[in-house]
């Protein structure tokens, strides 16, 4: 083993540097640890659609955990990496919810206001210290303007290994559609939070039609007679 000689050298040898360098690579984990706690990570993040999305747009998030500063940030699109700088913070609501699993969350509710028409956004919602990566969306015309749209029916089983193609196919043809239109039965259980979870997953600014799973039987009237 070599030595080093004088202030500056590893006294004991080579094996110095590679002390320095772990205790630096587990110095960074802890940091980044404490940076973006799992319970503080932004999950299911969904765009909304608000009255007026040509100036507005609404977006729902959870965590498992209650943050202390909920919000949500929007900036216009520009190419390099610093456009966040001019984004606008807005602050969001929330409530804590059961998940129906035996697990607690809790969501939050931030909208976006005084946007300009057909504008391209990047949004991103945490808590001021841990954030989601940015999103990009672009606002609606405020006169007669075609547009495309995905409209995918009653999915409700087998979301991940087989609906999820579909999904990947129907942007795949229709890259620029505006939203996504969903009817039927979502998912099997509206009671099974793991359900919820693999289609958030894949979805974001869609429309909700709900069907008659997501409802206790006692609530679902049924005819006595046809």
């Amino acid at each position: 083993m070599t030595s080093y000689a004088g202030n500056c050298g590893w006294p004991h040898g080579r094996v110095q540097p590679r002390i320095f360098f772990l205790t630096f690579i587990l110095g960074a984990a802890t940091a980044w640890a404490a940076f973006a706690t799992p319970d503080r990570v932004p999950q299911r993040v969904l765009l909304g659609i608000t009255g007026d999305p040509a100036h507005s747009q609404s977006v729902t998030w959870r965590t498992a955990a209650p943050v202390e500063s909920p919000q949500a940030q929007i900036a216009p699109c520009a190419g390099a990496p610093a456009f966040g700088n001019a984004a606008v913070t807005v602050n969001a609501r929330s409530a804590e919810y059961p998940t129906g699993s035996g697990v607690k969350a809790v969501h939050y509710e931030a909208t976006f206001t005084n946007l300009d028409v057909g504008g391209r956004y990047a949004y991103r919602v945490g808590d001021g210290t841990t954030w989601s990566e940015w999103f990009q969306i672009r606002t609606a015309q405020d006169k007669d303007d075609p547009f495309r749209f995905i409209y995918l029916g009653d999915a409700q089983l087998e979301l991940k290994s087989l609906w999820s193609r579909t999904v990947r196919e129907a942007f795949r043809c229709a890259p620029e559609a505006s939203f996504v239109l969903r009817a039927g039965d979502l998912i099997d259980n509206g009671f099974d939070d793991a359900l919820w979870g693999g289609m958030a997953r894949r979805l974001s600014g869609s429309l909700h039609k709900f069907g008659n799973v997501f409802y206790p039987a006692a609530f679902v009237a049924v005819p006595t007679s046809v």
